[in-house]
């Protein structure tokens, strides 16, 4: 909502949800992960045209578990104009509806996560 993040942009909503997919990867049910317990890998597609690259999450034990996954891909459209796609994938994570209203949060009060407060993902333009 413009009245309730009103200094809000872009950046900041993006900001939110690569702080939610961080989060993602440390809840795995039955294990207790730290954000040291797992590995980020880049990965440059270099395709002819644009731009795409992806992260994927690995947890560090054998064999090695795919927590999660950041794909960016941009490139023109047939109208010149450019097109830009971003997508957010963790492995253990589902989004349901009452996760959609303000307030609701699976992270209160557990101190690891960088959020908590249930707003983050719903206020990011």
């Amino acid at each position: 909502s413009i009245r309730y993040t009103p200094t809000w942009g872009f950046d900041e909503g993006i900001r939110e949800l690569l702080q939610n997919w961080r989060d993602g990867l440390l809840e795995i049910p039955g294990r207790y992960l730290s954000i040291v317990d797992i590995s980020i890998e880049f990965t440059d597609l270099k395709p002819r045209t644009g731009t795409k690259f992806e992260f994927n999450a690995f947890d560090n034990s054998k064999p090695r578990q795919l927590l999660g996954k950041i794909s960016f891909q941009s490139k023109a459209s047939s109208n010149g104009t450019e097109k830009s796609t971003l997508e957010i994938m963790n492995r253990f994570i589902t989004l349901d509806k009452e996760h959609l209203s303000m307030g609701d949060s699976s992270k209160k009060f557990k101190h690891e996560f960088a959020g908590g407060h249930g707003e983050g993902m719903k206020v990011g333009k």
